[in-house]
């Protein structure tokens, strides 16, 4: 299923995680067992959708940044919803310049998701469009 992801071919990751999800091994899989990752316990269907949705964002970012580039713009916003979440909140609503080189905003160094089951995404943004919202100087 990973492979599906890493490869950015979520069509093949999806039909993978519907055969896993179908399958009769998976169907045996006792609600009462845990997941072991790294100090946390998961149930098992809980962890196979906060992995599948971590992987899901991480290509989103992946084709972000290649649609970014195709529109000839080297800006990138952080989607907002109020988080909570510690890790989230510097970059939560941002706007980060994905080369580096823009006199107002800052450099991309990381890119949603930011944590396993990061809600966030990254979206192109355009200078334009920060100009007529007032957000830009012109």
């Amino acid at each position: 299923v990973g492979a599906g992801f890493e490869m950015g071919n979520l069509r093949e990751a999806k039909t993978l995680l519907k055969a896993m999800f179908e399958s009769p091994a998976w169907k045996m899989v006792d609600e009462r067992h845990f997941i072991q990752a790294g100090k946390f316990k998961y149930r098992p269907h809980y962890y196979a959708e906060m992995v599948a949705r971590t992987k899901f964002h991480q290509a989103h970012s992946q084709a972000t940044l290649v649609q970014a580039q195709n529109y000839g713009t080297d800006l990138v916003e952080v989607s907002s919803h109020n988080t909570t979440t510690k890790i989230c909140i510097p970059f939560e609503g941002n706007i980060y310049s994905i080369k580096g080189t823009h006199p107002v905003f800052p450099p991309l160094t990381d890119t949603a998701p930011f944590h396993p089951n990061c809600l966030h995404l990254i979206y192109p943004t355009f200078e334009s469009g920060l100009i007529a919202q007032g957000i830009l100087a012109a």
